[in-house]
């Protein structure tokens, strides 16, 4: 059965360039993190899979953007009874595109998240979160992600039947699933699966024990800021049923295409939030320093000496092989983000073992450190933190003398 729209006109009222500064400014952000942290990852070598998806993720946001700039040319934006027939096909079929590419966004990005917990935490197979083996679960987890990407985009590509109904409502005969609970429920997936990406590492932050509580509360706030997308969902979502009004789809829907917008980009930008530490820590000088305040334990049968990280005792006493444990923010291999250093005596002088929960290490290079501990690719600090070692030990040895 053939749909007539109802001829709302107003030629005045055109929402279509609003529409297409909301994509192009959010776009251009997320590009511009997405630059930064490709840069930062092919400086040092360490493009992988998550950066790769994230890359694919990225390329349809920008051909979204474009395919909305068409539609709007189209006429998308203005009242349906201000636009021809044929250039309403159009503008609508652009929209239906719109739809396809907002899919291929959203969840690559999910899964490039996923593959960088891999790349974090996933490599020590003994590694647990909610009582299983965290790499267990993320791959579960990417598994369900996978699956409702390849069924939420073959429902909207095929949502009417026959598929140029879409965006030709002159087609007698064609039909549509049912837009607002078929709507509904694909944000109801979306939301649970941002949750349950958010959720993952908490357990494996919190299981640092040895790290500061400013620090856990930095790391937790990273993790969580893509929290900030499911805020954006439930936004989104709230347009959906004014956006469907059948009788003016191509103006009461810009306000669920702005959002759409600002969902897909915002995912993006908080995607590479946790890989942009080194970025931070120049823009905020204190975010990446490592302060440690506690007692220094001494060989056995010597008194333990308080210490704090601006004390002369520490950076000598730094040098000994008897230090309990230290910790250290790293940015350097394919290890972690936060490393949870603990030595083990001797066995510890070619490598040492980095903690992740009790009882569970990963095999790290080790490189001696006695001050508060910056980005490890600033070649100048490591030099200088050498040299300040090598003063601390040449004064040890002429009191010894």
């Amino acid at each position: 059965m053939a749909v007539t729209a109802p001829l709302i006109s107003n030629p005045a009222e055109n929402r279509g360039p609003v529409l297409i500064v909301w994509f192009v400014a959010f776009v251009c952000v997320a590009l511009a993190f997405i630059g930064l942290r490709l840069a930062i990852r092919i400086h040092r070598q360490l493009l992988g899979w998550d950066d790769l998806t994230i890359v694919l993720a990225s390329i349809a946001s920008i051909a979204q953007t474009i395919f909305v700039g068409i539609a709007v040319h189209h006429g998308y934006g203005r009242h349906i009874g201000d636009i021809s027939k044929p250039e309403l096909k159009k503008a609508q079929f652009w929209f239906y595109i719109c739809q396809i590419c907002y899919k291929c966004v959203i969840w690559p990005t999910k899964i490039s998240i996923l593959l960088m917990y891999l790349r974090i935490f996933g490599d020590t197979p003994s590694i647990r979160a909610y009582g299983m083996k965290f790499r267990h679960l993320a791959l579960g987890l990417m598994a369900v992600v996978v699956m409702i990407f390849v069924a939420t985009s073959a429902v909207g590509v095929f949502a009417c039947t026959p598929v140029r109904f879409s965006w030709d409502k002159s087609i007698a005969g064609g039909h549509c699933v049912q837009q607002i609970p078929w709507w509904y429920s694909y944000a109801a997936l979306n939301i649970s699966t941002d949750i349950a990406i958010l959720a993952l590492p908490i357990p494996l932050i919190h299981g640092l024990m040895q790290i500061k509580k400013r620090q856990k509360l930095i790391l937790t706030g990273i993790f969580l800021l893509g929290g900030f997308v499911c805020v954006v969902t439930i936004v989104r979502m709230t347009t959906l049923k004014t956006g469907s009004g059948a009788a003016d789809p191509t103006y009461n829907g810009v306000d669920t295409l702005q959002w759409t917008g600002v969902e897909t980009n915002v995912g993006l930008i908080c995607a590479c939030l946790p890989l942009l530490r080194p970025v931070l820590n120049r823009v905020i000088p204190w975010f990446g320093q490592r302060t440690v305040a506690g007692t220094y334990n001494r060989p056995t049968g010597q008194a333990a000496v308080p210490y704090h990280s601006n004390s002369a005792e520490r950076k000598q006493r730094a040098t000994t092989n008897d230090r309990s444990s230290w910790q250290k923010w790293t940015t350097q291999g394919d290890t972690m983000i936060l490393n949870d250093i603990s030595t083990h005596g001797p066995e510890s002088r070619s490598s040492s073992q980095v903690g992740i929960t009790d009882g569970i290490f990963k095999k790290v290079d080790v490189e001696t450190k006695v001050e508060n501990l910056y980005d490890q690719e600033n070649e100048r600090d490591r030099e200088h933190d050498r040299r300040e070692v090598q003063m601390s030990r040449a004064t040890e040895m002429r009191n010894v003398v």
